[in-house]
C-alpha cells in the first residue's frame, strides 16, 4: 500500500485511530484536505486508488470516505459500487474536478446503492466549505 503523509511507524501498522480516509490521485488536493480534516479535529490518512481505501478500511475504525471520482485503478464509481457491497455503510464526502453535474449524478448514483452522501464538493472548493460537510460526521 502507497500511504502519503507523516504517519509514525505504529499508524502504518495497525491504522486502528483513523476516522477519515482521503482517496485522490492528486497529492496536492489530498495534502489539502488532510490538513482540513486535521484541523477539524479528524485523524487522516490519505490513498491515491481505491482498491487502497478498502485495505485500509478494513483495518480501521474510519467514520468517513472523502473520494475524488475520477482516478487510475479503482475509480471512485468503482469504490462505492464496492462499498454498497460491505455491511457497514461509511459515509461519503465526494469530491472532482468535473462540473458540477456530473458530480451530482455521480452523489446520486452513490445514494442509490444506499450509500450515505453527505456532500459533494467541486475541486477549488474552501476549507470551510470542507469542514461545513464535515460538521454533519458524528465524532
Amino acid at each position: 500500500m502507497v500511504f502519503y503523509g507523516n504517519m509514525n511507524e505504529t499508524m502504518m501498522n495497525t491504522h486502528a485511530d483513523v476516522k477519515i480516509i482521503i482517496v485522490d490521485d492528486d497529492p496536492d488536493i489530498s495534502e489539502f484536505v488532510q490538513r482540513t480534516v486535521e484541523a477539524a479535529g479528524f485523524s487522516a490518512v490519505r490513498t491515491a486508488d481505491g482498491r487502497e481505501c478498502l485495505d485500509i478500511l478494513d483495518e480501521t475504525n474510519a467514520v468517513c470516505i472523502i473520494s475524488d471520482i475520477v482516478m487510475p485503478e479503482m475509480d471512485g464509481v468503482e469504490l462505492f459500487n464496492q462499498l454498497s457491497q460491505r455491511a457497514d455503510k461509511i459515509p461519503l464526502i465526494l469530491m472532482s474536478g468535473y462540473e458540477g453535474k456530473y458530480l451530482v449524478n455521480t452523489a446520486m448514483l452513490a445514494s442509490a446503492r444506499g450509500l450515505t452522501v453527505l456532500g459533494a464538493l467541486e475541486k477549488g472548493f474552501s476549507a470551510s466549505d470542507l469542514i461545513d460537510v464535515l460538521s454533519k460526521l458524528d465524532r
